[in-house]
């Protein structure tokens, strides 16, 4: 198993294999398809998150 802590690097991601488990730690963000419409139409993520990595 690949254990990984954000913030990620492209390079991490790019490393794993498809059906590779793997543990992440770390801040994690998860939303459903209302934040996803939202932040596609231009919506502000909160002050003080950030999706990089």
């Amino acid at each position: 198993m690949t254990e990984l802590t954000t913030p990620l690097s492209e390079e991490q991601i790019r490393a794993l294999k498809v059906g590779e488990s793997v543990a992440i730690s770390g801040v994690v963000y998860t939303g459903r398809d209302a934040v996803h419409k939202y932040l596609h139409e231009g919506g502000e993520l909160p002050e003080g998150v950030n999706l990089e990595g």
